[in-house]
Parts: C-alpha cells; sequence; structure tokens
C-alpha cells in the first residue's frame, strides 16, 4: 500500500472517532433534555394528580417547604383535603421525625393537607404555616362536616367545601361537658322529648351524633354563646337557635361528619 493510502486512511479513521464522540455528546445532550421534568408543565386537577410531582426544596410553588435533607428530590402526591389532628403534634419543617419543629397543634385542630410523601409523611397548611406531619396522624373530614368550637362557642356548617351557615350556640356546662371527638350524625329527629336524670325537654329539630349528645334547638334560651355555657350551660347537648337548626336539619344528612374541640 502506498505511502498516500496509508495517510488519507489515517485521516479518516480520525475524522470517524471524532465524529463518534460528536454523535455520543448529542445522544446524550438529548437524553438530559428528554428526562428533564418541568413542574409547571404538569397539569393540576381535583384530588391527586396522576402522576407524583417531584418538588425540590428551592420550588418557589406550594411546596416551598424542605421536603428531604441535603436538597434531595421526594415525590409528593398532591391533594386538597380538609383534615383535623387526632393528637397534639409537631408541625416539622422536613418530613423527618428529627427535623425543626415550627409549631405545636392541638388535638382535633383543623388543618389543610396539601400533599403526601412517599415516606407517610403529609404536608400540611395550619394557620397560615406549612410544615409536615405523619398521614397516619390525621383524620379526614371532607368538604361537608359540621365544626363545633367550644372556646368561641361557635357552630359553623361546610357544604361541599362551602360555609354554608354559622351561628352561635350554647355548649355544656362545667358539670356536663360536650364530649371533644370527631364524630358522625347517626340519627335525625323531629318533635322529640329528650329525658336525664331529673329532667325531660322537647326539641322539634335533633341531630344525634355520639350517644345521648344532640345537636337540637332550645326555645326556652333568648341568648348564645359568649360565657353561657359556664354558668347555664346545657347537659352536654349543643343547643342551637330554632331557625338555624331547622336549616341545618334539612341540609344535612346521617353520616354528617361532626367535629367538637376546644
Amino acid at each position: 500500500m502506498s505511502t498516500i493510502l496509508i495517510r488519507e486512511r489515517r485521516v479518516l479513521m480520525k475524522n470517524f472517532k471524532l465524529g463518534n464522540k460528536k454523535l455520543l455528546s448529542f445522544i446524550l445532550t438529548g437524553s438530559i433534555v428528554l428526562s428533564g421534568c418541568n413542574i409547571n408543565e404538569i397539569k393540576e386537577s381535583k384530588g391527586y394528580t396522576k402522576n407524583p410531582i417531584k418538588v425540590e426544596s428551592t420550588d418557589k410553588s406550594d411546596f416551598n417547604n424542605k421536603v428531604s435533607k441535603n436538597n434531595e428530590i421526594v415525590d409528593i402526591q398532591r391533594c386538597s383535603n380538609n383534615v383535623c389532628a387526632s393528637k397534639t403534634l409537631k408541625l416539622k419543617s422536613n418530613n423527618t421525625s428529627s427535623s425543626k419543629t415550627i409549631r405545636k397543634i392541638g388535638k382535633l385542630q383543623k388543618a389543610k393537607e396539601l400533599g403526601k410523601t412517599k415516606n407517610g409523611w403529609s404536608l400540611i397548611k395550619y394557620k397560615g404555616k406549612k410544615g409536615f406531619v405523619e398521614s397516619k396522624d390525621l383524620k379526614d373530614l371532607g368538604d361537608t362536616y359540621i365544626e363545633i368550637d367550644i372556646s368561641s362557642q361557635k357552630m359553623i356548617y361546610y357544604k361541599n367545601g362551602k360555609k354554608f351557615l354559622s351561628t352561635s350556640v350554647v355548649t355544656g356546662k362545667n358539670k356536663t361537658p360536650t364530649v371533644k371527638g370527631l364524630f358522625s350524625v347517626y340519627s335525625k329527629n323531629r318533635d322529640y322529648t329528650m329525658r336525664g336524670v331529673g329532667y325531660t325537654s322537647h326539641s322539634d329539630y335533633v341531630l344525634k351524633f355520639y350517644n345521648a349528645y344532640y345537636i337540637h334547638d332550645s326555645s326556652w334560651r333568648s341568648n348564645y354563646g359568649g360565657n353561657i355555657y359556664k354558668y347555664n350551660g346545657s347537659h352536654g347537648c349543643v343547643n342551637t337557635p330554632y331557625a338555624k337548626v331547622k336549616t341545618l336539619y334539612e341540609n344535612t344528612s346521617v353520616g354528617t361528619k361532626v367535629l367538637i374541640h376546644k
């Protein structure tokens, strides 16, 4: 083989190797672009998204809390659930028990669940603060429920995610306090006579939610709210203005959840 042919062959081989490097670089670059994830391109839907959303600690969306140590990425499934704490909880800055506590959440206090991680934590919003609690320590309220706050002597009925009714009430006195917890209406009664130790009482509208604890009208009362329950409270029932409990009765069904807390 002539010297010229050998030289041309070497040039061709050199160019081929260089071309392969460029081709490999193009393929690798293309794969990185194709495998990228733009969170803004993920369409939201009611409840969970079809695919988990990867959120970084530097993300500026609703998920702007650190979701793991060392800027790692954690899968979060978005949701929008009304929940309450099953016990006193510590709101954490991260989805680990060793992370910083932002604030405490009292038992039965309401919060908004924004998402869930694969390792069993929920991202929630409580009184303007976002943080993490373990999902197992939350109870679901749904979009339709009755909330009774003993401290403020207020009752609010949420229907399909919107505030439907609000009223002042009178709950149980110190010796016969209203039970606290998450319950469900188990019976609705009209023209009903309640009987207890040493007393009877009649009401036109009664919603029973736990044993002998009811929400009902109390025509003998002219005032509600404030500190009345401390010196002239009920035997444990939730005394409610007539027009309000009538509306509540007509717009709820058996099974409606009842959250009572202080």
